[in-house]
């Protein structure tokens, strides 16, 4: 197979990037999700998404316990929340803090700045290797704005190098236990 190529077929199937926030008691982070995908909205089915998050990131524990989390569209005047949610860990420091956010009926913080929100309650999960995808029903939605949204794309033509260098610093160390989840993933040969 043709690696490279694959990937490049890949990162052109991304979505507008999105902010996922989640909480679990008084714990809170947010990330940019790589991969938001509508999953049903036709009546009588429920209004479904998912959302990928790697195992590594605070959030995919935070979600674990409370099985909600709210989805945010982000406007390209937003891109300050890509470098805010990208190149620090939820461990280390609240995301949120110098965000004007609300909490939504699912506990989930709501970005006061985000173009739109989705919140949703998990109701399945597949593995697939170094992420786990999570179906959320929709439970509540709201448009806050009209503003043209953020594609990642156009984050990586606008990205200065110095938010650039601080993702790429911030992933390093979570590269090799992203490899080793692949490592034990592959058949045996």
């Amino acid at each position: 197979m043709d690696e490279e190529f694959a990937r490049d077929v890949l990162f052109s199937l991304w979505s507008p990037l999105a902010a996922v926030t989640v909480a679990s008691g008084e714990r809170k982070n947010a990330f940019i999700a790589s991969s938001v995908t509508c999953a049903s909205f036709a009546p009588p089915s429920p209004m479904r998404l998912t959302v990928q998050m790697m195992k590594v990131n605070y959030s995919y524990e935070l979600v674990q316990e409370s099985r909600a989390f709210a989805v945010h569209l982000i406007s390209m005047d937003d891109m300050n929340l890509v470098r805010l949610f990208s190149t620090a860990s939820g461990r280390e420091r609240d995301k949120l803090e110098s965000l004007s956010h609300s909490i939504g009926v699912t506990g989930s913080p709501l970005l006061a700045s985000a173009v739109a929100f989705l919140e949703c309650r998990v109701v399945n999960r597949m593995d697939a290797g170094d992420r786990e995808v999570f179906l959320g029903e929709v439970v509540a939605a709201r448009k806050l704005k009209d503003a043209e949204l953020l594609t990642y794309p156009h984050f990586l033509a606008s990205a200065s190098p110095e938010m650039m260098e601080e993702y790429r610093n911030y992933m390093a160390p979570l590269r090799p236990a992203i490899a080793e989840m692949a490592q034990q993933l592959r058949p045996n040969a």
